[in-house]
């Protein structure tokens, strides 16, 4: 049987019970030493690291996830298995390609295409912020990207700087930026427009106010968070959301935030501004969604 066109409702309902079947990993007579080799560490988490991999067949580079499943609780196992299940089914230039997956008892084994500029946090931090058109960039492609995964029925719910990877088009200089991936699908939901979601997960500083609300979310939820990061790219500023005994939403930014008037002419201010500077807090009223 065919499968569903991306983005009908058939489709997202068959995704949605694949999620919630959580696929299980599928078990390679091979082993992951007799088709990939290990090169370098250039990442590592609590419970993984990340290579550089070498495929023994074509000799392709690859980033290779190292997963210790014995380090992992239930819900982050049914976690990973359920972020698997996203991206074998996602195939867009600006997210980052899942090539395949291996496991053994210990350890599973992802390996995906390797972005070698980075994360979008660790150039922030490196250059301070981002001139005004590579901001404006990176956020074209992150957008580009959710509009992609929201056409498929999915909503991200993480989307923050280290969930950003980048690509130069040197990377020896790593001035120009040529491409942004989006990462990480751990926290990713299957719902249909009609079905809002309840649960309160992400990062603080690039979380909507509607998550915390418990008031029921969408994936609007995704581009407010598309916003902060654009405003930490280029700013170099977070803000910290937090409910109030009143029930309330606040966004607090960083003391002394910067004017919105370094930006070039017309370009348009942010809702939460007041003469050209952010309101530190702002309050927003519990509203539905």
């Amino acid at each position: 049987m065919a499968r569903p066109k991306i983005g009908s409702v058939c489709y997202v309902r068959l995704l949605a019970r694949e999620v919630r079947t959580i696929v299980q990993l599928t078990r390679a007579e091979e082993s992951f030493e007799d088709r990939y080799e290990l090169l370098e560490q250039i990442g590592a988490g609590r419970f993984a690291k990340v290579f550089k991999g070498r495929s023994r067949a074509d000799r392709t580079i690859c980033a290779v996830k190292v997963v210790d499943k014995c380090a992992l609780t239930p819900s982050e196992n049914e976690m990973l298995k359920h972020e698997l299940v996203i991206l074998k089914g996602l195939s867009h230039p600006n997210v980052a390609r899942l090539f395949g997956t291996m496991q053994t008892s210990t350890h599973a084994y992802l390996m995906s295409e390797l972005v070698s500029g980075g994360e979008l946090h660790q150039l922030v931090e490196n250059t301070k912020r981002l001139a005004e058109d590579d901001a404006a960039l990176v956020a074209f492609y992150v957008l580009k990207a959710v509009q992609y995964i929201h056409s498929c029925g999915i909503t991200h719910r993480d989307i923050k700087p280290e969930n950003v990877l980048i690509m130069f088009r040197n990377d020896a200089d790593r001035k120009s930026i040529e491409r942004v991936k989006l990462i990480d699908f751990g926290l990713s939901s299957v719902a249909l427009p009609s079905e809002p979601l309840f649960s309160q997960c992400g990062t603080l500083s690039y979380i909507a106010p509607e998550v915390l609300l418990k008031a029921g979310y969408g994936k609007e939820a995704d581009v407010w968070s598309l916003g902060m990061v654009t405003y930490y790219a280029y700013f170099d500023r977070k803000y910290s959301s937090w409910i109030d005994l009143g029930g309330n939403c606040r966004l607090t930014a960083a003391s002394g935030g910067p004017s919105w008037t370094r930006l070039s002419a017309g370009t348009t201010g942010s809702p939460t501004s007041s003469g050209g500077r952010f309101l530190p807090p702002v309050l927003w009223t519990r509203r539905s969604v």
